[in-house]
Parts: structure tokens; C-alpha cells; sequence
């Protein structure tokens, strides 16, 4: 009879676990999803060596049939209640102006977690990064563009995590002579929503849930120095959980109560 309620329970946890796959977004540190890192933590003492990256990666709907490109948007987040001059770029007068790059090139990166719908194929990059665009200092919206050529255009399976885009953050004015301040200030990214365009009269779709959301965790966003994310108006702080071991712990409970 145990063995019986057991095999249920399974196929419980199966079916939950195929229902939870459904359209959603991560990011993460280093790799996509479960492969990457929540919080990157920097002793800012240099201003050489690989830049940090960045990786947005998302669940997409069914439905799709010709996607031809993406539009992503992420937020900056500073828990210190401004943006430091170490975060501000793009922009004319930005202190680190040229520090931020985005691309779709994920085998010149060398990961292959993920499902790579682009392919390398891809082009495009950084459109905008709009500060106090809430009116607020404390945060910037992040925008990038990226398309396929049209001959290569196809579905995406909806049981797949498939990459986005890397967004890479060098080092460079970390320390010394003309240094910028605010590279230890606590912040944190948030994955605001990706829009995956297809070709006219096709029909666009817009993901703006998380991946795998909890009242201690959202998986969309990330954390630099140990930082929480507040929405704007907001008095919640999310930050990143030291280990998120559910699914084990969960499993290990249930196997106790049918021995």
C-alpha cells in the first residue's frame, strides 16, 4: 500500500513539475537557470581580467512559430539609494561610458546549458540605458535589441529554456587614477520582461513572468555584492537565498513518510 501511495506521489510531483514549466524568465550569473549563480561578489581591486557576465534566459510560450528576434528589458537596481557613478553607462558624461556590452553570442562564450535559438547568427546590442527613468535615482532600465535573418526563423519548443543574451560588465576605472566610485555598493538586476518578435501578422509574444517565483525567491533577479531588489513604491526587498535546495529536501520529507 506505501508502495502504491508512493508511486502516486510521483507522478504527482512529475505532472507539477511539467505544469511548472511554462513561459517565464530567468538570470543568473556566469550560465542560464540553475547553472548559474545568484550573487557575484567582486573585491573591486582591479581594473583587468574577464568581465562579468550577465545571462538572461527564459521559458517561452506555446504558440510561437517564426521568431525573428527579441527585445529585452532589464533594471539596475542600487540598494544604496542612488546609482553609483561605477554603474552609470552608455550615456554622454557616464563615468564608465563603454563598460557595458550585450551580444547573443553564446558559443564564443562557451555555454551550452540552455537551448541556443540563435545560434550565433544573431546581431544586435545595447539600445539605451535610461537613468531615473521612474523618476528615481536609486535605478536605470537597461534595453537591447537582437534579430535572426529571416530565412532562419523557426518555433521555439515550449519545454525548453532557451538563452537570451549576455550582458557582459568590465572592469575597467575600478581602482587608481580616474577610478569610479560605487563598485562595492550592494545592487541587484532584475529580468523586467522579453518580447520575441516574429514577422509582420505573425503575432509578437511578451514574458514577463519568473521562472520559478516564492516569497524568498524570484528568479528573475540577480545580485551584485550581496544586494536586494525593492520595487519602485514597494517596502519588499528580494534578495538572494544562500541555498535553494526545495525540490531535495522536499523529496527526502515525502520518501520518510512512506518507509
Amino acid at each position: 500500500m506505501k508502495r502504491t501511495l508512493l508511486s502516486l506521489v510521483v507522478v504527482a510531483l512529475l505532472a507539477t513539475s511539467s505544469l511548472a514549466q511554462a513561459a517565464g524568465l530567468n538570470l543568473a550569473w556566469d550560465d542560464c537557470g540553475a547553472g548559474g549563480h545568484c550573487d557575484k561578489a567582486f573585491a573591486c581591486d582591479g581594473n583587468t581580467g574577464a568581465p562579468f557576465t550577465l545571462v538572461a534566459s527564459f521559458v517561452p510560450p506555446a504558440g510561437t512559430t517564426r521568431v525573428s528576434g527579441e527585445e529585452v528589458w532589464l533594471e539596475v537596481f542600487s540598494y544604496g539609494g542612488y546609482l553609483p557613478s561605477w554603474w552609470t553607462f552608455r550615456n554622454a558624461g557616464a563615468c564608465r561610458q563603454t563598460s557595458l556590452q550585450a551580444s547573443i553570442d553564446f558559443p564564443s562564450a562557451g555555454l551550452t546549458r540552455c537551448e541556443d535559438y540563435w545560434s550565433a547568427m544573431g546581431a544586435g546590442g545595447v539600445a539605451s540605458y535610461n537613468m531615473q527613468y521612474v523618476g528615481s535615482g536609486d535605478r536605470a532600465l537597461l534595453f537591447m535589441i537582437f534579430a535572426v535573418p529571416i530565412e532562419t526563423t523557426g518555433p521555439m519548443d515550449a519545454s525548453r529554456e532557451y538563452y537570451s543574451c549576455l550582458v557582459r560588465i568590465l572592469r575597467d576605472k575600478t581602482t587608481g587614477a580616474g577610478a569610479c566610485a560605487g563598485c562595492t555598493t550592494p545592487m541587484a538586476m532584475r529580468l523586467d520582461k522579453v518580447s520575441l518578435t516574429q514577422p509582420a501578422g505573425v503575432g509578437d509574444f511578451r514574458i514577463t513572468n519568473p521562472v520559478t517565483l516564492s516569497p524568498s525567491y524570484d528568479s528573475r533577479i540577480a545580485t551584485w555584492q550581496h544586494g536586494s531588489y525593492r520595487y519602485p513604491n514597494s517596502l519588499q526587498y528580494w534578495s538572494c537565498p544562500a541555498a535553494v535546495p526545495v525540490h531535495r529536501s522536499t523529496w527526502g520529507s515525502i520518501k520518510a513518510q512512506y518507509r
